[in-house]
């Protein structure tokens, strides 16, 4: 995931564990993870 993306470690962790628990990633409202196919919740 880092490789593929200029995100954070930590981000990078939680899209991972997203992946690997076939579970929606919950996001705020920046923008970091726009190009990242994961599915998302966005929260305020």
């Amino acid at each position: 995931m880092k490789g593929e993306h200029a995100i954070s470690i930590a981000d990078a962790f939680a899209v991972a564990t997203a992946i690997v628990k076939n579970d929606n990633l919950v996001v705020g409202r920046d923008d970091d993870f726009e190009k990242v196919n994961v599915p998302k919740i966005k929260v305020r």
